[in-house]
Protein backbone atom coordinates (compact mmCIF):
# COMPACT_ATOMS: atom_id res chain seq x y z
CA UNK A 1 0.00 0.00 0.00
CA UNK A 2 1.11 3.53 -0.56
CA UNK A 3 3.28 4.80 2.83
CA UNK A 4 3.17 1.97 4.43
CA UNK A 5 6.09 -0.84 3.91
CA UNK A 6 6.05 -4.00 5.90
CA UNK A 7 7.39 -7.53 4.91
CA UNK A 8 6.68 -10.83 7.11
CA UNK A 9 8.41 -13.84 6.34
CA UNK A 10 8.07 -17.32 7.85
CA UNK A 11 11.05 -19.51 7.28
CA UNK A 12 11.45 -22.88 8.69
CA UNK A 13 14.81 -24.82 9.27
CA UNK A 14 15.84 -27.39 6.64
CA UNK A 15 15.36 -30.31 8.44
CA UNK A 16 11.71 -29.17 8.65
CA UNK A 17 8.94 -30.17 6.45
CA UNK A 18 8.02 -27.69 4.31
CA UNK A 19 4.49 -25.54 4.92
CA UNK A 20 1.71 -27.61 4.30
CA UNK A 21 -1.70 -26.33 2.71
CA UNK A 22 -3.47 -25.98 6.45
CA UNK A 23 -0.02 -23.74 6.83
CA UNK A 24 -0.22 -21.58 3.88
CA UNK A 25 -4.44 -21.36 4.70
CA UNK A 26 -3.25 -19.70 8.19
CA UNK A 27 -1.05 -17.59 6.86
CA UNK A 28 -3.35 -16.36 4.41
CA UNK A 29 -6.16 -15.81 7.54
CA UNK A 30 -3.71 -13.69 9.34
CA UNK A 31 -2.32 -11.66 6.96
CA UNK A 32 -5.57 -9.48 6.36
CA UNK A 33 -4.89 -8.52 10.07
CA UNK A 34 -0.94 -7.55 9.79
CA UNK A 35 -2.02 -5.54 6.88
CA UNK A 36 -4.24 -3.36 9.01
CA UNK A 37 -1.93 -3.38 11.81
CA UNK A 38 0.33 -1.58 10.02
CA UNK A 39 -2.27 0.52 8.07
CA UNK A 40 -3.22 1.63 11.71
CA UNK A 41 0.78 1.95 12.87
CA UNK A 42 1.30 4.52 10.32
CA UNK A 43 -2.15 6.16 11.15
CA UNK A 44 -1.50 6.59 14.62
CA UNK A 45 2.32 7.64 13.60
CA UNK A 46 1.16 10.17 11.46
CA UNK A 47 -1.48 11.66 14.32
CA UNK A 48 1.63 11.30 16.58
CA UNK A 49 3.70 13.90 14.10
CA UNK A 50 0.69 16.20 14.14
CA UNK A 51 0.27 16.41 17.46
CA UNK A 52 3.70 17.27 18.21
CA UNK A 53 4.19 20.39 15.50
CA UNK A 54 0.38 21.49 16.44
CA UNK A 55 1.78 21.41 19.93
CA UNK A 56 4.84 23.01 19.30
CA UNK A 57 3.28 25.58 17.31
CA UNK A 58 0.87 26.27 20.83
CA UNK A 59 4.55 26.60 22.83
CA UNK A 60 6.27 29.04 20.29
CA UNK A 61 3.29 31.27 20.60
CA UNK A 62 3.54 31.34 24.13
CA UNK A 63 -0.05 29.90 24.57
CA UNK A 64 -0.88 27.79 28.05
CA UNK A 65 -3.19 25.00 26.99
CA UNK A 66 -5.09 22.21 29.05
CA UNK A 67 -7.31 19.26 28.05
CA UNK A 68 -9.83 18.77 30.21
CA UNK A 69 -12.08 15.31 29.94
CA UNK A 70 -15.89 15.09 30.32
CA UNK A 71 -15.60 14.68 34.06
CA UNK A 72 -13.59 17.89 34.59
CA UNK A 73 -10.41 16.45 35.12
CA UNK A 74 -7.06 17.79 33.63
CA UNK A 75 -5.69 15.21 31.18
CA UNK A 76 -3.15 17.11 29.77
CA UNK A 77 -0.93 20.16 30.28
CA UNK A 78 1.60 22.21 28.74
CA UNK A 79 4.76 23.63 30.33
CA UNK A 80 3.45 26.73 29.52
CA UNK A 81 0.51 26.60 31.36
CA UNK A 82 1.59 25.05 34.30
CA UNK A 83 4.18 27.84 34.63
CA UNK A 84 1.70 30.56 34.82
CA UNK A 85 -0.27 28.32 37.00
CA UNK A 86 2.36 27.85 39.22
CA UNK A 87 2.84 31.51 39.69
CA UNK A 88 -0.13 31.71 41.34
CA UNK A 89 -0.67 35.65 39.91
CA UNK A 90 -4.21 35.75 39.07
CA UNK A 91 -5.01 31.96 38.21
CA UNK A 92 -4.18 29.00 39.75
CA UNK A 93 -4.69 25.10 40.38
CA UNK A 94 -6.13 23.69 42.94
CA UNK A 95 -7.55 20.33 43.90
CA UNK A 96 -7.25 19.82 39.89
CA UNK A 97 -9.24 22.61 39.22
CA UNK A 98 -8.42 26.16 37.46
CA UNK A 99 -9.38 29.24 39.75
CA UNK A 100 -9.20 32.76 39.48
CA UNK A 101 -7.83 34.69 42.58
CA UNK A 102 -10.64 37.37 42.30
CA UNK A 103 -14.29 36.59 43.05
CA UNK A 104 -16.08 37.94 39.78
CA UNK A 105 -13.47 36.69 38.12
CA UNK A 106 -13.81 32.83 39.29
CA UNK A 107 -17.42 32.60 39.02
CA UNK A 108 -17.40 33.89 35.18
CA UNK A 109 -14.54 31.28 34.62
CA UNK A 110 -16.20 27.91 36.41
CA UNK A 111 -19.54 29.61 34.90
CA UNK A 112 -17.56 28.64 31.24
CA UNK A 113 -15.92 25.97 32.42
CA UNK A 114 -19.05 24.51 33.30
CA UNK A 115 -21.40 25.16 30.50
CA UNK A 116 -18.55 23.88 27.68
CA UNK A 117 -18.60 20.43 29.91
CA UNK A 118 -22.39 20.32 29.61
CA UNK A 119 -21.96 21.11 26.10
CA UNK A 120 -24.07 18.11 23.99
CA UNK A 121 -22.86 16.93 20.54
CA UNK A 122 -25.79 18.64 19.05
CA UNK A 123 -24.66 22.23 20.27
CA UNK A 124 -23.06 24.07 17.64
CA UNK A 125 -19.44 22.60 17.13
CA UNK A 126 -16.00 24.25 18.45
CA UNK A 127 -17.99 26.84 20.88
CA UNK A 128 -15.48 29.37 22.45
CA UNK A 129 -15.88 31.47 25.33
CA UNK A 130 -13.54 34.26 26.59
CA UNK A 131 -12.21 35.62 30.01
CA UNK A 132 -10.11 38.30 30.90
CA UNK A 133 -8.11 37.74 34.44
CA UNK A 134 -6.60 40.48 36.55
CA UNK A 135 -3.63 39.31 38.32
CA UNK A 136 -2.49 41.09 41.81
CA UNK A 137 0.84 41.90 40.85
CA UNK A 138 -0.34 44.36 38.58
CA UNK A 139 0.76 42.99 35.32
CA UNK A 140 -1.22 42.93 32.29
CA UNK A 141 -4.47 40.86 32.41
CA UNK A 142 -4.60 37.09 31.19
CA UNK A 143 -6.75 35.68 28.51
CA UNK A 144 -8.16 32.79 28.94
CA UNK A 145 -9.99 30.88 26.38
CA UNK A 146 -12.66 27.98 26.60
CA UNK A 147 -12.87 25.64 23.86
CA UNK A 148 -15.72 22.67 23.83
CA UNK A 149 -13.51 19.84 21.83
CA UNK A 150 -16.50 17.96 18.93
CA UNK A 151 -17.19 14.70 20.36
CA UNK A 152 -15.58 11.94 17.70
CA UNK A 153 -17.99 9.17 16.42
CA UNK A 154 -16.67 6.90 18.87
CA UNK A 155 -16.02 9.43 22.11
CA UNK A 156 -17.83 7.06 23.99
CA UNK A 157 -15.42 4.38 24.17
CA UNK A 158 -12.77 6.21 26.61
CA UNK A 159 -12.28 9.84 27.66
CA UNK A 160 -11.66 11.91 25.22
CA UNK A 161 -10.64 15.59 26.12
CA UNK A 162 -13.88 17.63 26.73
CA UNK A 163 -12.43 20.90 26.65
CA UNK A 164 -9.41 22.99 25.83
CA UNK A 165 -8.38 26.07 27.72
CA UNK A 166 -5.86 28.19 26.50
CA UNK A 167 -3.65 30.32 28.56
CA UNK A 168 -2.59 33.53 27.02
CA UNK A 169 -0.10 35.99 29.36
CA UNK A 170 0.30 39.32 26.57
CA UNK A 171 3.67 40.21 28.68
CA UNK A 172 5.02 37.15 27.01
CA UNK A 173 6.25 37.45 23.28
CA UNK A 174 5.55 34.75 20.70
CA UNK A 175 9.24 33.15 20.15
CA UNK A 176 9.22 34.09 15.97
CA UNK A 177 12.61 34.27 14.33
CA UNK A 178 13.63 37.23 13.41
CA UNK A 179 15.09 35.87 10.57
CA UNK A 180 11.71 34.86 9.46
CA UNK A 181 10.04 38.18 10.12
CA UNK A 182 12.56 40.78 8.03
CA UNK A 183 12.47 38.23 5.25
CA UNK A 184 8.13 38.00 6.02
CA UNK A 185 7.96 41.57 5.92
CA UNK A 186 11.23 42.96 4.16
CA UNK A 187 12.16 44.65 7.35
CA UNK A 188 15.60 45.34 8.79
CA UNK A 189 17.11 43.67 11.91
CA UNK A 190 16.49 46.36 13.61
CA UNK A 191 12.72 46.96 12.62
CA UNK A 192 12.10 42.73 13.10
Amino acid sequence: EKGENCQVRFNRSHTQAPFGDRDKALFALVLPHLKQSVKLFAYLDQIEIQKKLFANTIDRLQVGSVMIDKSGQILSINNLAQALLDEKDGVRLEDNLIKADYHEENVQLQKLITQALASKPSDPPGLIEAVAISRPSGKSKLTILVHVIPAGEWSDAWSPPKIAIFLRDPEQKANSSIEVIQQLFDLTHAEA
